[in-house]
């Protein structure tokens, strides 16, 4: 993370974050994380870098107590890491995976492909009137003219996901209101 922050990211590395351009970030470790701070201090600084949905954290960690048969773990399974990737919207897969082309595509889209999660910046508060969507100033309703699902929200991850056939077109405004929840 020091080559985002100055003095690298403004020296060194300087140019290396451009304000249209996603960050996609991908962990591959046979361990968990063993950094000192909490997760969400890691997450929200990589969040203050640009727009956070321009943000992912996708990893390779071990998923499972005990690791798949001729693969070993240093540290498992990856719990804080797997917090890491809820907080900044990406994905996660099993470091022991013998099926890597498709994990790397799906993290690949996830990061700098077509979009249908939207992380808020502050989280909703719960005792409010639910989200209100619009594309373009124009209202999105969660379930179209027939009761088809076109978005969700989820408190649990502070995002709002698209029915793929639904979501913004490149170019277009995406506006979410809603109360913030108020933190202690």
């Amino acid at each position: 993370m020091a080559a985002l922050f100055p003095p690298l990211g403004t020296t060194t590395h300087a140019g290396f974050l451009r304000d249209d351009a996603s960050l996609g970030i991908v962990g591959v470790s046979d361990a968990d994380d063993q950094s000192p701070l909490p997760v969400s201090t890691y997450a929200l600084l990589l969040s203050s870098l640009k727009d956070p949905d321009l943000v992912t954290f996708s990893a390779f960690t071990p998923l499972v107590t005990t690791a798949p048969v001729g693969c070993g773990y240093d540290l498992a399974p990856g719990t804080r890491t797997q917090a890491a990737v809820t907080q900044l919207g990406g994905l996660v897969r099993e470091i022991c995976t013998t099926a890597w082309a498709p994990a790397l595509e799906a993290i690949g889209v996830r990061a700098f492909g077509f979009r249908t999660t939207f992380t808020l910046r502050a989280p909703v508060n719960p005792a409010s009137p639910p989200v209100s969507v619009f594309i373009d100033n124009v209202p999105v309703p969660a379930t179209d003219a027939i009761g088809n699902q076109v978005w969700s929200f989820s408190a649990a991850t502070n995002s709002l996901t698209f029915v793929p056939l639904y979501a913004p077109e490149a170019g277009k405004t995406l506006t979410v209101s809603y109360s913030v929840a108020c933190l202690p």
